[in-house]
């Protein structure tokens, strides 16, 4: 008897024991599930995330120039950003400039860019374009956001939400085979569509889709790190070149405090040259303050940046370098190596130095201190004219004035030598000698 009442408990604990194991089993299942399932979620909003692309999301998705992450719906349900973004940033750029001649009380140009079915079903006239211009800057725009909204085969509405404000940009292409495609703006969105689906004026505007000059794009492109930088530094950061980064900013504070300790100024004019190859186009450009950066890219969003011009030397140069003129080439050189002074870079400061020179200061702290005593911490420099030339030498020297980037009430004067191709093999190589002039 003692023995059945044994057995059965030994039975009830076994059952117990097997009743607990599915228990667990049952709950490890369930918590497996929900995780798959917030998984699957979240990477269902990265994907939506991705295709609103904004200044914000165009930094998250850029790795360097030889891996950048990418997805082919990011265009699924959105513009194409290859063809109808810069299409979309020529018009804005042309309507940018009208609508200062509207402000100033002649709206008559703008008109002619408006597209008349809005016009007419609002009733809009002159005057009151020149009242509703008042509420735009003329800052130059940059897109932080694009959709479209196709009302037949031929017609489609951009909407443009831009650091300027929202447009609404209708366009209509006469065969889907045609790069040009007729337009016509609004300032706000017409809620009756009807008769905006009719088309457009025979007389409307007419833009080639995906042309902007180089000089546009390279704006484009230092507008929009710059916003990116003043928005989120840390998505700023992930713009700059992988490989580049190696040699520049290792970490994040260096990259922060360099841009933290410069101006910019994305209003004024622009200096660029553009090196072009099978697998990307890269434009240097310079700035009225005297920074340098470089945009490698392989479309409008698919970009990487470089914060001066001359750490990959020759491959940057490329083909325009060697085209110019001997004169432009050690002008050019000049800007170059105050570039290095600009970011800190004193090691290959002292590197580009004529051997006297180098002699002269013995050791790249000796130079740094000379350097740092004489000029600013960020150049301005100026050309002004030649004092000397010896082009059998491939000597030329040139008067230069250096403003101070945070104080321009304040310049320095100097004479910079540049002595061109001083290595035989490499026929971009140059080597400096600079002399401050006493005020």
């Amino acid at each position: 008897m003692e023995e059945n009442n044994k057995g059965n408990k030994i039975s009830r604990g076994t059952i117990l024991g097997i009743s607990f194991a599915v228990i667990i089993l049952l709950a490890s299942l369930i918590l497996i599930l929900l995780l798959l399932s917030k998984q699957k979620e979240e990477v269902k909003d990265n994907k939506e995330e991705i295709m609103t692309i904004g200044r914000d999301e165009v930094s998250n998705h850029v790795n360097d120039d030889t891996n950048i992450v990418y997805e082919k719906e990011l265009t699924k349900g959105k513009v194409d950003w290859d063809t109808d973004y810069w299409a979309i940033k020529k018009i804005l750029l042309e309507i940018n400039r009208y609508i200062l001649y509207a402000q100033n009380g002649d709206a008559e140009k703008l008109l002619e860019y408006m597209d008349k079915n809005y016009l007419n079903e609002n009733n809009v006239t002159e005057a009151d374009l020149a009242d509703i211009s008042k509420s735009y800057d003329t800052y130059e725009p940059y897109i932080k956001e694009l959709n479209y909204e196709e009302l037949t085969q031929k017609i489609t509405i951009f909407e443009a939400i831009t650091n300027n404000g929202t447009f609404y940009i209708k366009t209509e292409k006469e065969n889907q085979d045609d790069d040009e495609e007729k337009y016509g703006v609004m300032f706000r969105k017409v809620e009756n569509q009807n008769k905006l689906k009719e088309d457009l004026p025979k007389d409307a505007k007419v833009v080639e889709f995906g042309n902007l000059t180089q000089k546009e794009i390279a704006k484009d492109l230092y507008i929009r790190f710059v916003n990116t930088y003043y928005q989120n530094k840390e998505d700023a950061y992930k713009l700059v070149n992988e490989r580049y980064k190696k040699y520049r900013f290792k970490t994040f504070e260096e990259f922060k405090n360099y841009m933290d300790s410069i101006r910019f100024n994305t209003e004024g004019d622009i200096v660029c040259t553009e090196l072009e190859n099978e697998e990307y186009t890269q434009i240097d450009i310079r700035d009225s303050l005297g920074n340098a950066f470089g945009f490698r890219y392989e479309s409008c969003l698919k970009y990487s940046v470089f914060l001066d011009t001359y750490l990959f030397g020759s491959q940057a140069k490329g083909d325009n370098y060697l085209e110019l003129n001997d004169e432009e080439k050690a002008k050019q050189n000049i800007f170059e190596y105050f570039q290095m002074i600009n970011t800190g870079d004193f090691e290959s400061a002292y590197n580009y130095l004529r051997n006297e020179t180098k002699e002269k200061y013995n050791s790249i702290d000796r130079y740094k201190e000379y350097l740092s005593k004489n000029l600013y911490k960020h150049n301005i420099v100026r050309i002004e004219k030649k004092e000397n030339e010896r082009s059998k030498d491939k000597l030329y020297q040139y008067l230069c004035t250096i403003v101070n980037q945070e104080n321009e009430s304040e310049a320095k004067y100097l004479n910079m030598l540049v002595e061109l191709e001083v290595d035989p093999e490499d026929n971009t190589s140059y080597q400096v000698s600079l002399s401050i002039k006493e005020n």
